[in-house]
């Protein structure tokens, strides 16, 4: 929750983040159902009680995720506007994961 870019900016600045958390912690099995958003809830309010972040998980952002790319694994995420997000914002859900996925590998 705390990471920033090279900008100084954090990365996650909205709920609808948690979905490239979600993404990543299902691809590498930390949590094994991709698509059981609540519980996902549940199992991250066990291990990161998000009330108090500054960002906090919201069930109702992440469900969203099956209505977008990121539902798909993060090796199968390539930008299409057919979605309905901007490049940016892709690309800004891109950052997180893959800043997640690299500080996972170590």
């Amino acid at each position: 929750m705390e990471c920033k870019a090279p900008d100084g900016r954090y990365l996650v600045t909205r709920k609808v983040h948690w979905q490239a958390i979600f993404r990543i912690l299902v691809d590498r099995g930390i949590y094994p159902d991709g698509t059981d958003y609540r519980g996902f809830c549940c199992y991250i309010e066990e291990v990161f009680p998000t009330a108090e972040c500054r960002v906090p998980l919201d069930y109702h952002s992440l469900k969203n995720i099956s209505q977008t790319m990121f539902v798909r694994p993060f090796a199968e995420w390539r930008y299409d506007a057919v979605y309905g997000i901007s490049r940016q914002a892709y690309e800004h859900m891109y950052r997180i994961a893959a800043t997640l996925d690299s500080l996972l590998k170590c």
